[in-house]
């Protein structure tokens, strides 16, 4: 294969998603979101079957907070980090380069999420993250991560949220390893205006389905790398112990390229377990099987993933 640029390099990693803020930190807002309306229409049908009775509230109860310090850190290993079928290049600059590989994940996010009203919140944040790799280090990145939202509950069980995302992937320090085509001060620029709805499902005490499809809108420098996705994606989640919980999720993704004659399905199985050892920090283990095909030669999306990922939330205000 002829000499590849590290912006095409990155946009076929299937697992930078996981380990930059984009979808991990969307999810987790939309989750804690979730949860503030679920305690909500508790309290209103406790009241409710109370009759005239009035509930006393009560005020030691703690709040939830609207400004959150977060620090996340991830190990993961990839049976095939940048998904090219048959990676060859005569250029020594990647001698080092392997098809398995070991992933670090450093990163630290401030999030807000005031509610606009009862039905309501508006998400957004912003930091970074700093990757390195275990062989492939002319992959090393660090990243600055942008992101706003509004999400909307329509009834009990039913959410939709408007976003919109900013990522920045700077070379870690290895000047220009592998030359990228990017006018840009970084290597890969990417936008992305997210329209999505979720549905939440209790099926028992301890169980729940949780659906939701995305179309999201990716304009990317460089731009015959800019996109559009349609997600959908089915969770379905179990407490397991008041500190435990496991996760079962499949995503399917269709990607359309809208500056190249490239489409990509993928579809991935992931199963997680989440230990939350106090209210603010949580460990989290994860394995996941991708699998798919692309229009565009040499591209092999098939890659096994497992990692653990630790996270601590500091409560501001």
């Amino acid at each position: 294969m002829q000499l590849v640029s590290k912006a095409f390099l990155f946009l076929t990693v299937s697992a930078i998603e996981t380990l930059t803020a984009t979808s991990v930190f969307a999810s987790e807002l939309e989750e804690k979101q979730n949860k503030e309306s679920e305690e909500t229409n508790y309290t209103a049908t406790e009241e409710e079957q109370l009759g005239d009775i009035q509930v006393i509230s009560d005020e030691r109860k703690k709040q939830p907070s609207t400004v959150d310090l977060l620090f996340r850190s991830s190990l993961f290993s990839s049976s095939n980090i940048t998904s090219i079928e048959d990676f060859e290049t005569d250029d020594p600059r990647l001698d080092n380069f392997e098809r398995s590989d070991i992933s670090f994940a450093n990163g630290i996010f401030l999030v807000a999420t005031p509610s606009l009203d009862t039905n309501t919140n508006l998400m957004a944040y912003g930091g970074g993250n700093f990757v390195r790799y275990g062989n492939s280090n002319s992959l090393d990145y660090n990243s600055i991560n942008l992101g706003v939202g509004i999400q909307r509950q329509f009834n009990s069980k039913v959410f939709g949220e408007l976003s919109w995302r900013h990522d920045r992937l700077y070379d870690a320090g290895n000047g220009n390893e592998i030359i990228s085509t990017n006018d840009s001060d970084a290597f890969l620029v990417d936008n992305v205006v997210e329209l999505s709805v979720q549905r939440q499902d209790r099926l028992s005490e301890k169980l729940t389905l949780n659906s939701t499809y995305a179309l999201a809108g990716h304009i990317v420098n460089p731009d015959e790398l800019s996109y559009i996705r349609n997600e959908l994606d089915f969770a379905l989640r179990y407490q397991l112990a008041s500190k435990w919980q496991s996760e079962l999720g499949y995503q399917v993704t269709l990607d359309s390229f809208t500056e190249a004659d490239r489409t990509d399905f993928q579809q991935q199985l992931q199963g997680t377990i989440t230990y939350q050892a106090t209210e603010d920090l949580f460990i989290e283990g994860l394995i996941a099987y991708n699998f798919g095909n692309s229009t565009l030669e040499g591209i092999d999306p098939d890659e096994f993933q497992a990692g653990i990922r630790v996270g601590y939330d500091l409560e501001l205000f």
